[in-house]
């Protein structure tokens, strides 16, 4: 893992963080499967195996891997 790398997934993990703890919607760039998609979740959870939130996109609960959100970034706060 290089330093940028580190250092764009702390950035991630804190703008996470700062969603769960405010209840504020977060809209992430995510590399599943197939396809990179944009959704719009809210954090439920922060653990080991990944962020559990409600995707809006999906209409349900989903784990999302730490290391396949590619950027994120809160909605609807000015921040």
């Amino acid at each position: 893992m290089t330093k940028s790398f580190g250092l764009m997934m702390n950035i991630i993990l804190k703008t996470l963080q700062i969603a769960h703890r405010d209840g504020v919607p977060v809209r992430i760039i995510y590399e599943g499967k197939s396809s990179i998609t944009q959704r719009v979740i809210v954090v439920k959870s922060i653990g080991d195996d990944g962020i559990v939130a409600y995707c809006r996109l999906r209409r349900r609960i989903s784990t999302f891997k730490l290391e396949q959100i590619l950027a994120a970034e809160l909605v609807g706060t000015g921040r």
